[in-house]
């Protein structure tokens, strides 16, 4: 492995899936048809109600029309020589030294770290894009390589 840095990070809003945007448009004109009724036909007490339905029958379909998610996420990892930092977007950022390192499990969008004391650390680079999964496989292939040969 070399002895420069090896980082990637993402700092952004994750778009949804075709499936998820679909449900808010169809969960949206729901409310936005349910609110109208109710705030043009029923004049009464309930009309209330029904501008809340209405208000949010449009923001969701406004949500659907966005197509992200309205939390930003931060994820990094960080591969040098002597220790191994990564955060995902929930978590608090980790470091793992690679002397106390016994193994590197690495599946499709996901690493496991486990530690000589059989600690395991899990991080989750699927919000990454092809060619940054790509270089990410490379390093971690080589610092296996490394732990195997030490």
């Amino acid at each position: 492995m070399n002895t420069t840095d090896f980082k990637i990070s993402y700092k952004g809003r994750r778009s949804f899936s075709s499936f998820k945007r679909n449900t808010h448009y169809v969960a949206g004109a729901i409310l936005i048809v349910t609110g109208l009724y109710g705030v043009i036909m029923l004049n009464n007490e309930m009309s209330t109600f029904y501008g809340i339905l209405l208000v949010g029958g449009i923001l969701n379909a406004g949500i659907g029309f966005m197509g992200k998610y309205l939390h930003h996420e931060h994820s990094f990892i960080t591969i040098n020589p002597e220790i191994i930092e990564f955060k995902n977007s929930s978590q608090k950022p980790k470091t793992v030294s690679t002397n106390n390192l016994l193994d590197v499990v690495v599946e499709s969008n996901k690493a496991e770290f486990i530690t000589v004391d059989h600690q395991v650390s899990l991080y989750d680079f699927s919000i990454f894009s092809e060619d940054e999964k790509k270089e990410l496989y490379t390093e971690l292939d080589k610092l296996k390589d490394r732990l195997i040969t030490v």
